[in-house]
């Protein structure tokens, strides 16, 4: 089983964050979720490989 929730990740020297999902404890910038409001399930879009096969 694995954890995900919402994130934001601080751009240094400026104002500005990015949104960012952190899986199994694990801040990743390139991967996102959101909520399917038809199903109520979230929806997991995993991009870099070696984090994907983590989850598997």
């Amino acid at each position: 089983m694995f954890t995900f929730e919402p994130s934001s990740l601080e751009i240094p020297n400026t104002n500005k964050s990015i949104d960012c999902v952190v899986l199994n404890g694990i801040m990743d910038v390139l991967s996102s979720f959101y909520l399917n409001e038809f199903s109520g399930k979230y929806i997991l879009n995993v991009v870099p490989a070696q984090v994907f096969e983590s989850l598997l």
